[in-house]
């Protein structure tokens, strides 16, 4: 199975991804900015002034650019002309995306100006404020998140990815606490061109749609890079090693988010060995999740979650409801790193990787739609011949480097 897909930069640094297929019934494009709620991006600077802003400004500038552009309310927009559309700030991208059938040249040329050709006031700043901070209430509610934010904030012991807040986005006294300059530094400093994505999929002429997209460009403004990353210290030590937060919950949820650093892969293939370690330990059907159930240990595993912080550290967080935490800590703990894991069932989970990539290679609008989030770690639409590429001897060489000493644990419990 071979996907039609092309990848080059633009004159001003873009980097244009094209997806073309004459059989696609709509068009989707989506606008991708290398910025995102993760804290590593509070401290920066820009044309060499240093600046430390508070947490939400990316979410923050999510709703500004588009609720405030020069065509109003763009989503809106796009809703009247019956697109499927949204923006989205996850923890390393910022992404406004559609999904339509007609007008879509036209459509491609707005979101551009959307984002390049911004005209937010300090005015759209207040009244956009009031709906982020009745937003950021939303975010303590959840254990889960709380659970996972906590693991987050006490992982590293310099940076705060997650600050006291417990929200990705901040809350309310943190989002009146943003201003219009804190915005304008940020969207200066990370909205330049070169850490820009335009992916673009449909029945275009690859020519055509490439000369259109680059005289959009030529009739604005150019982003010039004037951002500096602000170097953080001591990322091998953690914050603190417990944390227990007090809110309604009817078992106890623990988290335990390991921190993990290996120079010596690359993102992708991280990714997929940690992928198999997890499945294999942590699915419904593994051995040890029946017994920690069968011993009243265990009384749901909900899953895990996955980030990349810098190039050489990936996080996993493991989150469970639990009769008692310090025994399935230590239970978890010996688990990781005495696991056994079997050749057949490395072979078994290849297979089945490759033929659900089939699949999923094959369902072109999900594939789209999922691209922002894993343009991190992954630029590839071919994924098949990477995943042959994976051997059982190779993933016992990634694994028996890791070092599961390095976590932390955070623990849920109720108020009463």
């Amino acid at each position: 199975m071979k996907i039609n897909y092309i990848k080059k930069t633009l004159s001003n640094g873009v980097k244009l991804y094209l997806f073309l297929d004459k059989n696609m019934k709509q068009y989707y494009v989506d606008y991708i900015v290398n910025y995102g709620s993760s804290g590593k991006w509070y401290d920066f600077y820009l044309d060499n002034k240093y600046y430390h802003v508070l947490p939400g400004c990316a979410h923050f500038l999510e709703h500004l650019l588009g609720e405030h552009s020069k065509y109003g309310n763009y989503y809106e927009k796009l809703v009247s002309k019956k697109y499927f559309s949204n923006a989205t700030t996850a923890p390393n991208i910022t992404h406004y995306y559609f999904r339509g059938i007609d007008d879509i040249l036209k459509s491609i040329e707005e979101i551009i100006n959307v984002i390049d050709d911004p005209i937010f006031s300090k005015e759209d700043v207040e009244e956009t404020r009031y709906a982020i901070a009745e937003e950021t209430k939303r975010g303590l509610n959840n254990k889960y998140d709380v659970g996972f934010y906590i693991g987050q904030k006490n992982l590293f012991k310099t940076i705060d990815l997650i600050d006291d807040t417990l929200c990705s986005i901040g809350n309310e006294k943190t989002t009146y606490g943003i201003t219009y300059d804190m915005l304008k530094a940020c969207y200066d400093a990370f909205y330049y061109d070169e850490n820009k994505i335009l992916l673009i999929g449909g029945n275009f002429d690859e020519k055509e749609i490439t000369d259109y997209v680059e005289s959009i460009y030529a009739k604005l403004k150019p982003h010039k890079n004037r951002y500096k990353e602000y170097k953080y210290r001591d990322l091998d030590k953690t914050k603190n090693k417990y944390e227990i937060y007090n809110m309604s919950t009817s078992n106890d949820l623990i988290t335990v988010a390991f921190k993990l650093k290996n120079s010596d892969y690359t993102k992708k293939e991280m990714v997929a060995y940690n992928a198999f370690i997890i499945g294999n330990l942590w699915s419904n059907s593994s051995d040890f999740v029946e017994r920690l159930k069968k011993e009243n240990i265990l009384i749901d595993n909900i899953g895990s979650d996955k980030l990349f912080v810098y190039n050489d550290f990936y996080t996993i967080s493991i989150q469970a409801l639990v009769t008692d935490t310090k025994i399935f800590e230590k239970e978890l703990i010996k688990e990781f790193k005495t696991r056994d894991f079997k050749e057949r069932d490395f072979d078994l989970w290849k297979r089945v990787i490759i033929s659900s990539q089939a699949y999923y290679e094959d369902n072109k609008y999900k594939r789209l739609a999922n691209f922002a989030y894993f343009y991190d770690y992954d630029d590839d639409f071919q994924n098949i011949e990477f995943f042959k590429t994976l051997t059982y001897d190779k993933f016992m060489e990634f694994y028996k480097k890791l070092d599961f000493d390095n976590y932390v644990v955070s623990i849920i419990k109720d108020n009463n």
